[in-house]
């Protein structure tokens, strides 16, 4: 715009010139009218105005034909017809408009081309312009220097370097990162390390600057294998506020090193021989905390051992609870298991019958008197030999289901003998029948 103004201006000037030039030389002498026919009409306008074309500088007019009608008319002396002027389109703008100012667009303060047809082909709106880069420059820098971005790519010490290192003259804005990237960097931070990183806890705890070291699967770098390479010497340096709740994690032990416990290669182990080989010497050393079963043992029993019990590693079971140390008394811990048969007083220790060794059948205690008197009587020769009466291989000696009668008495109390003594007895049984069935009609042993 600025430069069609300047040629206005420059050919208002020049027509003021040669106008006065006309009124110097009596060339409108006739009539008040210029250039009438067969006079000044019939000689070329430079016999006159060769000093006023000397003096337009926008274009510069000494160089142009000296046949001013090929462009001007009489009628309309400015602007000149431009379509005669460019036909045919001259080889060269500049020989005519080298002094024109250029417009103030990125591409005209920057760009040294003289030629305007470098870039401007499609007369005669020569817009829009298509800058090739032909041939392509050595440098961006050169022109490009301001126009850099301010991202963290841009800014980074590869990203200071010149434009063609990363983008494509053809195709500026780059859509295929691959073409960035081929061949693949050797490192990654060379032209990233400026750029934040994901708020992921692998990016705000590890410290390791080569992105490479985790990704590995070009170009989506989604596949990431962080391999602990080396090993670190502890965990706790990254992971420590990873730390779980659990009871297990929040013991004496759990509160050490992770890898104390779990494996780099597989974190969330499936098989827990890995975390028991060697097997500890103490099970409360990790477990102390953790809640026990619900079952009468973990309830009543107050070791805080489970090996005291538990011997069968890796499932624990069946446990053994030897009572080692033997307890004092049964009733402490076993006092709701005390069965309501006749043959379980109401009070007094377990331990007055049974053994721990072996809790049935019962060996000891009191014998029920009331019921089958054996401090007198017939049978108190018997009083210190439960075996002699109680045969364990039959049952428990609860009510007497493991006595053995029959076995004692022989002789006149054989069973051939009984049978004929009791044939007039109601319900006595008349063919097979356990070992103690006297009792049923004998319970205290008498007649």
């Amino acid at each position: 715009m600025r430069g069609t103004r300047w040629t206005l201006w420059s050919l208002i000037v020049g027509l003021q010139l040669v106008t006065a030039a006309l009124a110097g030389t009596g060339c409108s002498d006739a009539a008040n009218t210029s250039h009438e026919p067969g006079v000044v009409r019939q000689a070329e306008c430079l016999s006159c105005h060769e000093s006023d074309l000397k003096a337009v500088l926008s274009p510069p007019h000494d160089t142009l034909p000296t046949t001013c009608q090929d462009c001007h008319t009489e009628s309309q002396w400015i602007p000149a017809a431009s379509t005669a002027i460019h036909t045919p389109l001259p080889a060269s703008c500049v020989t005519c408009h080298e002094n024109d100012p250029q417009p103030e667009t990125i591409f005209h303060t920057q760009v040294f081309e003289p030629e305007c047809a470098s870039c401007h082909r499609n007369y005669p709106g020569w817009a829009p312009a298509d800058f090739l880069h032909a041939p392509v420059p050595g440098s961006c820098n050169e022109c490009h220097s301001d126009l850099r971005p301010t991202t963290p790519s841009h800014q980074s010490a590869a990203g200071l370097g010149d434009c063609a290192r990363c983008h494509i003259v053809d195709d500026w804005a780059v859509t295929d990162v691959a073409a960035l990237h081929a061949p693949l960097p050797a490192s990654c931070k060379t032209c990233h390390q400026s750029e934040p990183r994901q708020s992921t806890i692998f990016h705000t705890q590890v410290v390791e600057p080569e992105c490479a070291s985790c990704h590995r699967s070009y170009p989506d770098w989604t596949q990431v294998d962080f391999l602990h390479e080396p090993v670190p010497g502890t965990c706790n340096a990254c992971h420590s506020n990873l730390r779980p709740a659990t009871p297990t994690h929040q013991s004496a032990a759990g509160l050490g090193d992770c890898a104390g416990c779990h494996v780099v290669n597989d974190w969330k182990l499936a098989d827990p021989k890995t975390l028991h080989t060697p097997l500890p010497a103490a099970c409360i050393g990790c477990h102390g905390n953790e809640p026990r079963s619900s079952n009468p043992f973990h309830a009543q029993t107050y070791d805080p051992e489970c090996a005291t019990c538990h011997h069968s590693y890796p499932d624990w079971t069946p446990a053994t609870f030897a009572h080692l140390p033997k307890p004092t008394r049964c009733y402490d811990c076993h006092e709701s298991q005390r069965p309501t048969t006749s043959t379980h007083p109401a009070a007094g220790d377990c331990l007055g019958c049974h053994a721990t060794s072996a809790w049935l059948p019962a060996t000891g205690g009191t014998h029920p008197e009331s019921a089958f008197p054996i401090q007198s009587g017939a049978h108190s020769r018997y009083r210190n030999d439960c075996a002699a009466c109680h045969n364990a291989s039959l049952g428990s000696p609860v009510m007497g289901d493991n006595a053995d009668c029959v076995g004692c008495h022989d002789g006149e109390h054989a069973r051939a003998e009984m049978d004929a003594r009791h044939r007039e007895q109601r319900d006595y049984p008349t063919g097979s029948a356990p070992p103690n069935f006297c009792l049923d009609c004998h319970a205290d042993g008498r007649n």
